[in-house]
């Protein structure tokens, strides 16, 4: 399944630029159905757009809208914005194999984000922290077997960037 979202993901990739180049004519919504499925580029209001390719092995979606607390599986850090180019999200049939993931920023310090999400995680989480004279990066993951859920939090802070970058990525079977 994984192989097969990885390849769902490439050709997802390819009409990313089909979307950028579609929003500046303007159109509302295009459907183009091919052998290999149905592609759709929608615009949903002013800013929000969506992109997606459906076929029998699944769904890829590319999508400007903001993604929630309930796709992402943590809470998104007070105040932190979610960066242009808005979220992913890549699903199998009946939303088997869902991977959604999202980048924010915040002016908030590296310390105080790497806090919160280790109390939102909880204790059962992997924290593995790097630094380097450039960079401090944390990686939380958080797994259930039972579930088949996973969440992991990159946080990331260049020196004298002024800004925490926080990707975000939720999956389930």
């Amino acid at each position: 399944m994984n192989k097969r979202l990885l390849i769902i993901g490439a050709i997802a990739a390819v009409f990313l630029g089909g979307l950028l180049l579609w929003r500046q004519v303007g159109y509302k919504r295009a459907v183009d159905k091919t052998a290999g499925g149905v592609v759709t580029v929608e615009q949903q209001g002013d800013d929000d757009a969506v992109i997606a390719h459906k076929s029998d092995e699944g769904e890829v979606t590319i999508a400007t809208r903001k993604l929630t607390e309930a796709d992402l599986g943590v809470a998104i850090y007070p105040g932190a914005k979610q960066d242009d180019g808005g979220s992913l999200t890549f699903s199998g049939k009946n939303d088997e194999g869902k991977i959604s993931g999202a980048v924010f920023s915040t002016d908030d310090s590296f310390e105080k984000v790497l806090a919160f999400y280790k109390e939102k995680l909880g204790p059962s989480a992997e924290v593995m922290e790097l630094s380097s004279n450039q960079e401090r990066s944390a990686l939380i993951t958080r797994s259930d077997e039972a579930s088949g859920e996973s969440t992991q939090v990159l946080i990331t802070r260049e020196k004298g960037s002024g800004q925490t970058k926080i990707n975000v990525s939720h999956s389930s079977n």
